[in-house]
């Protein structure tokens, strides 16, 4: 009898680093893997990463959505509140005999919450570990206690895990499974990537990314302001990602996209 695993992710920033994970749980016969797919995955607003993974054709997908529209505290309340829902049936109609998490998520709380309820054993990956400047820790820590199996990332997480109470043989150090794609990915040339921005990338070249803070959101819009300030002054490429769907991604977005607009080669994705 296959050991029946449901891995979920809720946005690219789990998807990508378990990738290689996906491909080995898929491909064991062993296992009957289930990805389920929800939150920022399947918003328009949030570049609709559904479609990357269906490019990648896994055996089953599952798609639970949960996120609603809105960046305030009472939004993600909601989306929480919905996913807790959601995914009570989805455990009660699959019963997967084990729930895969990775990180730290705020809509992973409600997701345990719902495996917890029901029974159903839960292996967390990349506990342990620390953030400045967010909940992440409130929540990853939170995320241990409910967990079964744990696989921190490094050492010193494992040691955390261990000192929250959690015995030994439940700790596997395994590192992070994003680290696969060093030894494993394609990289892409400066010509394929070059290709993939439309221009040509100038000398020296910024990757940007800020997200929100979330331990003091009144801080938020100075941050962001002197990012702005900081990059109206650079001469070179500056390519922008957009932030997490958080309190106040919303605010952040706009004000960037506007520096976008009045800079040459500084696209905002």
């Amino acid at each position: 009898m296959k050991l029946k695993v449901a891995h979920v992710t809720t946005c690219r920033s789990d998807y990508c680093p378990c990738y290689w994970l996906l491909k080995e749980l898929f491909g064991n016969e062993k296992l009957q893997t289930i990805l389920v797919v929800g939150g920022s995955h399947l918003k328009k607003s949030h570049g609709y990463t559904y479609s990357e993974i269906l490019k990648h054709k896994w055996p089953r997908v599952h798609r639970i959505p949960f996120l609603v529209d809105g960046d305030r505290p009472e939004d993600l309340a909601e989306s929480c509140s919905r996913a807790l829902k959601s995914f009570g049936y989805f455990f009660r109609d699959e019963k997967p005999d084990i729930l895969l998490l990775y990180g730290d998520r705020i809509e992973l709380l409600p997701i345990a919450t719902a495996a917890t309820i029901h029974g159903i054993p839960i292996a967390h990956i990349c506990g342990g570990d620390v953030t400045e400047g967010a909940i992440d820790d409130q929540v990853r820590h939170a995320l241990t206690k409910l967990a079964h199996l744990h696989f921190p990332s490094t050492k010193s997480s494992a040691m955390r895990i261990r000192k929250m109470g959690e015995e030994p043989w439940r700790i596997i150090h395994s590192g992070d499974p994003a680290l696969d794609h060093f030894k494993l990915s394609q990289h892409a040339s400066r010509d394929e990537l070059e290709a993939s921005l439309g221009f040509q990338i100038h000398e020296p070249a910024l990757l940007v990314t800020l997200h929100p803070e979330t331990v003091f959101p009144q801080n938020n819009l100075a941050l962001v302001d002197e990012l702005l300030i900081v990059l109206e002054k650079w001469f070179g490429t500056i390519i922008i990602t957009a932030p997490a769907p958080d309190p106040g991604g919303g605010d952040y977005s706009q004000k960037i996209a506007v520096i976008c607009k009045s800079k040459k080669k500084c696209p905002f994705y």
